[in-house]
This record gives structure tokens, C-alpha cells and sequence, in this order.
């Protein structure tokens, strides 16, 4: 048996004529291991790394026979679709230099990146070829899996807010409240008929100022208590009086609100099909792996 390594490095597997390595596991592992750390220590924290070990592994042995499946049942890469998965990760970064920097904090070399992206392609391609047929979802399965959970596809009351927001000042508890003096005027002169928008662009210290302090359609449980307590109590058109929060002082406006409302199946049939199918895909995936396993050669090293 031939096996090929470009490097001096840990055999870790052998998969048929293939290799995985220390370093290809060590790069899986690392974050891993530093997200334990934070979470577990003593016999909790090993319990966890043996076990994280032992499942990256033999995803790492999967993944090899799904790459030699895919190459031996003749899928090919385009060595454009590198390219362009390569270009979409360039533009991440400020330049060349800094994603170099961040592959080598990685352990990565550009080599390795498109090494690593052309086996994801074979993957997908071979999954395309050979699975893609199996995993077809016919309208009565999209029509039942939304009809068992029915209460997945419903939204709760929403609103549409607009918020001024003038932030506290620090000051000499005897001096005046300035924050509170200009809020107050500005909610005088929107009773008075100012503009709410026009008045929250040149005045609020709020994120959404420029956009007339306008937040979006949001549910309850999203914002501050003290603005969501308020605002899911006013009626569309109105303005609300000042309230007072750890940032300082808000004056809201109620744009729209929107009812609960059940999701019907035609918006979301088509996120539905994708759900099934990437679980059929999955489960193919699953059994056609486990029949490359029983048929590969594969050691597992000490």
C-alpha cells in the first residue's frame, strides 16, 4: 500500500491509500479545545476532549472516503470554482498580506485552503451524482412536516418604532439636568406638530437617528423593558411621554403594528423542501458512508 505525505508529519489514520494527519486534526480540534476550556474543567474537561477527539476523527476518515468515492467515480472540479471560492474569502480581508496571516494562524497555508476547497467541491459533487435523487421531497411530505409542526410557522404581535434618544450627562448633582431640559422641549414641540423623523435625525443619540429613529418591526421580548412596556401599549400614530432607561431619555413613536398571525404553507413551502431535503441528504450521505467503510481499509494509529 502506497501512502503519500508531502510533509514530515503524525499519521494519525490510514484510509485505503490516503492519510489523516496530526496537523489535519490538530487544525479541527483547537478551537474546540479552547471553547471546553472555557465551559468544563477536571475529569469533565478530558471526558469532553477524548470524546471531541474521537468524533473529529472519524469525520476527518468519512470526509477521506467521500473524496477518494467521489475521484473514483470520475467527478472533477472546475479549477475556476477554487478561484472563486478563493476570491469570495479575499474579499474578508483588507488585503493578501492579512489573509495570509489569519490561514497561518490556522495553520494554513493557500495550498491548503484550495487543497481543502476542492475536496468540498468533489464532496458536493459526488453528493449531486450519486444522492441527489434520493432525497427528493414530494409536496404531500412539505404539506405534512408544516401541518406536524404547525406551531413553528406562526408570528407573534410586532411594531414598527421610532425612538428619540437623548443619553445622559454626567453633572454636579446641583446643576441642571440638561438631558432631561432638551428632552422635554423636544417632546413639547412634537405635541406642538414637529415632525417626529425630522426632529429624531437632527436631535436623537440613538443608533437609528439617521433613519428618523425608525427600529424596524421587532416582537416583545426584543427591546428594553421600560421602551417594549410602552410601546406594545400605544396605538399607531401616537407619541409616547418621556421615559427613562440606563441610556437617558426617550420619546417613542408608534409607526405600525402588526397582528399574530398564522405562517400559511405558500410562504414557506420552499424553506420546508430545503429542510427536508438537506435531511435526506444527510441520512443518504450517512448510509453511503457506512457502506465505503465496510468495504475501505482503515487504521486507526496508537
Amino acid at each position: 500500500m502506497r501512502i503519500h505525505a508531502e510533509v514530515v508529519d503524525q499519521i494519525v489514520a490510514i484510509v485505503n491509500d490516503d492519510i489523516v494527519t496530526f496537523s489535519e486534526l490538530k487544525k479541527v480540534l483547537n478551537p474546540i479545545y479552547m471553547q471546553y476550556e472555557k465551559m468544563y474543567e477536571g475529569d469533565e474537561l478530558v471526558e469532553k476532549m477524548v470524546k471531541a477527539r474521537n468524533e473529529v476523527l472519524q469525520q476527518l476518515i468519512s470526509n477521506k472516503l467521500l473524496t477518494q468515492a467521489a475521484k473514483s467515480k470520475g467527478v472533477t472540479v472546475d479549477p475556476k470554482d477554487i478561484d472563486e471560492r478563493i476570491a469570495q474569502i479575499k474579499e474578508r480581508f483588507p488585503g493578501e498580506d492579512a489573509m495570509t496571516k489569519a490561514l497561518a494562524n490556522d495553520g494554513l497555508t493557500l495550498d491548503n485552503l484550495k487543497k481543502n476547497i476542492e475536496e468540498q467541491l468533489l464532496v458536493r459533487g459526488l453528493v449531486q451524482q450519486e444522492l441527489a435523487h434520493k432525497a427528493m421531497v414530494s409536496p404531500k411530505e412539505v404539506e405534512t412536516f408544516y401541518r406536524e409542526h404547525i406551531g413553528d410557522f406562526s408570528e407573534g404581535e410586532t411594531i414598527d418604532v421610532c425612538n428619540i434618544l437623548i443619553k445622559h450627562k454626567k453633572r454636579d448633582p446641583s446643576e441642571p439636568d440638561k438631558a432631561w431640559e432638551m428632552i422635554n422641549n423636544l417632546h413639547k414641540e412634537i405635541k406642538g406638530g414637529a415632525n417626529f423623523e425630522v426632529m429624531a435625525q437632527r436631535y436623537s443619540e440613538g443608533p437609528n437617528a439617521d433613519k428618523g429613529g425608525d427600529m424596524g418591526f421587532f416582537p416583545r421580548g426584543s427591546m428594553m423593558k421600560e421602551i417594549e412596556d410602552v410601546a406594545f401599549n400605544m396605538k399607531a400614530g401616537e407619541v409616547s411621554e418621556v421615559i427613562k432607561t440606563e441610556l437617558g431619555y426617550h420619546i417613542l413613536f408608534l409607526k405600525a403594528r402588526k397582528a399574530s398571525r398564522q405562517i400559511p404553507l405558500t410562504e414557506v413551502s420552499k424553506d420546508i423542501e430545503k429542510e427536508l431535503f438537506q435531511q435526506k441528504i444527510e441520512e443518504a450521505k450517512g448510509e453511503y458512508v457506512k457502506d465505503l467503510r465496510q468495504k475501505a481499509y482503515i487504521k486507526i494509529m496508537d
